[in-house]
């Protein structure tokens, strides 16, 4: 699928344009001085990957004994990459012995077995980079 970028302006002096898909955008400047034509000149501009965004959801509270339903569906990545998963309890109550169901998928769940704070972290993956938690 090739990228839909365009010019601002392209009589425009400082002309711009969105990056829409990973790669080398090629632009090319001819100037007129009402007479002659220049030489073109060419720029390239190449994309980097882009570390991809988690979104865990948001916070809950719920009773002792419920099912606590995570939802990192609202992650996702500027480049469009396919994203994974990796949830972690980073703080749960004393004697607490919940675990995630999966903790590589994008909606694992638990059991909140101990009244108190538990803390679920989400970092997402675009095959390259990681997101911040």
């Amino acid at each position: 699928m090739g990228s839909g970028a365009v010019l601002s302006e392209n009589t425009a002096v400082m002309p711009s344009f969105t990056i829409d898909l990973p790669g080398r955008y090629v632009a090319q400047l001819v100037v007129n001085d009402g007479e002659f034509d220049s030489k073109p000149d060419t720029v390239a501009v190449d994309t980097l990957n882009s570390a991809p965004v988690a979104e865990a959801g948001p916070d809950q509270t719920v009773r002792v004994s419920d099912v606590v339903s995570l939802d990192g569906s609202g992650s996702s990545d500027v480049d469009h990459d396919p994203l994974t998963y990796r949830w972690t309890m980073s703080e749960v109550p004393v004697d607490s012995a919940a675990t995630l169901t999966n903790k590589f998928i994008v909606d694992p769940a638990f059991v909140a077995d101990k009244p108190g704070t538990y803390r679920i972290s989400l970092i997402v993956n675009d095959g390259q980079l990681d997101s911040s938690a």
